[in-house]
């Protein structure tokens, strides 16, 4: 069986390990061995590259567009309005008030 050694984690990382250990009831080194084992199984879908962008909602959304081909086909309604003209609605008008002069 092979040793690994790892020098200097982060404080954090190794608290939550130990924490999470304890959850489980297994040592430490048991717990490293399940969350390495799970991430070899388990990869994530890909790593951005070192001088790619980071990894955000946009930069993922931008690489799917461009591996279907860079953009989408969308129907471009026609215009029928003239600029300057909107539809009034009735629920935006005024109530006309009665006349009380009477």
């Amino acid at each position: 069986m092979a040793t690994l050694t790892i020098r200097n984690p982060d404080p954090q990382v190794k608290q939550a390990l130990r924490d999470r250990a304890a959850r489980h009831g297994v040592s430490m080194a048991e717990e490293a061995r399940r969350v390495l084992q799970g991430s070899v199984d388990n990869p994530p879908l890909s790593f951005p590259a070192k001088n790619d962008e980071p990894d955000s909602l946009f930069s993922r959304m931008r690489r799917r567009v461009e591996k279907n081909g860079g953009g989408f086909n969308l129907e471009v309604p026609p215009r029928t309005d003239i600029a300057g003209e909107c539809t009034k609605f009735w629920w935006l008008e005024e109530p006309e008030t009665p006349d009380i002069s009477e």
